[in-house]
């Protein structure tokens, strides 16, 4: 976040598409009756204090070598979001409703925690899964410490 941008890291478009939608998507939890959020906010913030765990250890200049972790917690989050709302959804089709809450806003939380499933997918692939060749020997980046 902040620390990293005045260490002369860049802030990811990720980073700023999260930041720019996440009130909306608050907003319409409040407007649509949508009860379930908590699940969303319970698990987001505890996501959240391990990522700043992370970058306090890394502010402190300590080796962190479970980062990959952080980037695959935050991709179980939005799984776990993405079946709740299929199941909200799958309820309501077959006539039981579990809570109140309007299909907009389930639709509308649905195509955001899948957009933020895509873009920490595709991000974890960037970061924690480039391969390149070397020598006809495949080289794995030293994240994972691995060469073949």
């Amino acid at each position: 976040p902040a620390i990293s941008v005045t260490r002369g890291h860049s802030v990811l478009p990720l980073h700023v598409y999260h930041h720019a939608v996440m009130p909306l998507l608050v907003w319409s939890w409040f407007v649509g009756n949508w009860p379930l959020h908590w699940y969303g906010c319970f698990v987001n913030s505890c996501v959240h204090i391990i990522m700043y765990f992370y970058y306090a250890a890394k502010t402190l200049g300590k080796e962190v070598w479970w980062k990959h972790y952080v980037t695959t917690i935050q991709i179980m989050q939005f799984c776990s979001v993405f079946a709740l709302i299929w199941l909200f959804w799958g309820l309501s089709l077959i006539g039981i409703r579990p809570c109140v809450g309007s299909i907009w806003t389930t639709s509308f939380s649905q195509f955001v925690n899948l957009s933020f499933l895509a873009l920490f997918v595709q991000f974890y692939r960037q970061t924690y899964r480039r391969r390149h060749f070397r020598n006809n020997d495949l080289v794995f980046d030293k994240e994972f410490k691995k060469t073949a």
